[in-house]
Parts: structure tokens; C-alpha cells; sequence
């Protein structure tokens, strides 16, 4: 969902011609300059962690744990 919502806020802001109009953001020009491309690229790791295949030994692991 926050990936979802990370994308359409970007779509958001280029509607609103908010890179034409940076300077009106001051200080807080970091946060979607450095931290919101962050989030994103901590989301994209997150999902390749999560959809990446398990090793064997973490699958041999996981059965011995589900049946003790």
C-alpha cells in the first residue's frame, strides 16, 4: 500500500507543477528531494526480499519448526 500511495503522490505533485515551484518549500525542499525517493527505494528492497525464493536450509528450517 505505501508504494501505491508513494506513486500516486508523485503523480499528484507534477499535477500541481510543484517542481516549477520548489522555492515556495524552503526548508522542507529534503523531504521530497532525499527522503521520498528513499522510501521508495526501501520499499522496492523490502518487496525483493519478500518475493525472492527461500534457500533450502531456511525452508528445512521452517518445517522442522512447524513440526516440533
Amino acid at each position: 500500500m505505501g508504494t501505491v500511495d508513494l506513486v500516486v503522490d508523485y503523480y499528484h505533485a507534477i499535477q500541481v507543477g510543484l517542481p516549477a515551484h520548489a522555492e515556495w518549500l524552503g526548508a522542507t525542499y529534503a523531504i521530497p528531494i532525499i527522503y521520498v525517493p528513499l522510501l521508495m527505494i526501501t520499499h522496492i528492497a523490502a518487496f525483493y526480499f519478500l518475493a525472492r525464493p527461500q534457500p533450502k536450509e531456511a525452508r528445512a528450517l521452517a518445517g522442522d519448526m512447524a513440526v516440533s
